[in-house]
């Protein structure tokens, strides 16, 4: 009942996940992307903090979040990107190209940061395009 319970919830959670974005202090988000339905819009490259429920629901079942560098009770992710870190804290590798999809259609968020990184009023806009730009060519050709 409890898992039949939690495929129901699922798809409203991430809606509702999808609309709100909740950073809690010394949690790092940084830039990332979101499209289609439940997992892929965070699995696919957005690399925002969870407050775990979500992430731990996915793991329930079997989703293979780990396979995208989150790891239990820490949900930062560190990216190294043209050689350096992009804002983020943690550890763990990220595999863009895990699901062979086109990229194409998925919109970059931005960045929400609140320590340790530049002033997303600044870096959100620089850091999205750039990224953009650069897996565009490297990562989708």
């Amino acid at each position: 009942n409890r898992l039949k319970m939690l495929k129901t919830l699922l798809p409203v959670l991430v809606l509702a996940q999808s609309c709100i974005l909740a950073v809690t202090a010394s949690h790092y988000i940084a830039f990332g992307f979101k499209s289609g339905p439940y997992f892929e819009d965070r699995a696919g490259i957005c690399l925002h903090d969870h407050t775990g429920l979500l992430m731990r629901d996915y793991d329930t079942f079997g989703s293979g979040v780990q396979n995208f560098g989150f790891h239990k009770n820490n949900w930062s992710l560190n990216v190294n990107w043209k050689n350096r870190n992009v804002g983020l804290q943690g550890h763990g590798t990220f595999d863009f190209q895990q699901f062979g999809k086109d990229w194409s259609n998925y919109h970059w968020q931005g960045c929400w940061n609140t320590d340790g990184a530049p002033p997303c009023s600044d870096f959100q806009e620089r850091a999205s395009k750039e990224c953009e730009s650069y897996f565009k060519s490297v990562v989708w050709k």
